[in-house]
């Protein structure tokens, strides 16, 4: 999520799939899932309420059940999937990959973890997504070590 949201968040989801449509026609649209105020209330529902047998946004549909057509009420939740940050050919995401890898904590392999990524950057756009999950968790814990200065020697 956190890789996303400095990746692709707003270069990629907010561009193609809002900003671009609104700016077209003259609106401006709030995408209130976005809002922290609205995440802080729905954290602290039930799971109950968020998931009803396979059924996603329960909640959410029993309260809009009367506004809502039947086969929107009933339709399954489509995923949405942010493109692989591997493929992203820009060199400032290049250079913020590499930038994060150069300080990974201790317990990674930095070197490997280098290597690997320059193996992705040189292989096939099949081999760059089979790697992506390895990168991105390399990725998130240097993010985080960093914010919250945390290593193995930490007394914490």
């Amino acid at each position: 999520m956190l890789l996303t949201q400095r990746l692709s968040l707003a270069s990629y989801i907010l561009l193609l799939f809002d900003d671009t449509q609104e700016m077209a026609h003259g609106l401006e649209a709030r995408l209130p899932f976005l809002d922290h105020r609205v995440q802080a209330v729905c954290k602290q529902f039930p799971s109950e309420f968020l998931i009803e047998q396979t059924v996603e946004k329960h909640v959410m549909r029993e309260a809009f059940q009367a506004e809502l057509t039947e086969e929107v009420y009933a339709r399954r939740k489509h995923p949405f999937y942010a493109p692989p940050f591997l493929l992203d050919t820009r060199k400032e995401v290049k250079s913020y990959i590499l930038d994060r890898l150069s300080c990974l904590p201790e317990f990674w392999d930095q070197e490997k973890v280098l290597e690997y990524y320059r193996q992705a950057q040189a292989g096939s756009d099949d081999f760059k997504v089979a790697a992506e999950p390895v990168i991105s968790m390399a990725l998130c814990t240097a993010i985080l070590s960093e914010g919250y200065k945390v290593s193995l020697n930490s007394s914490r």
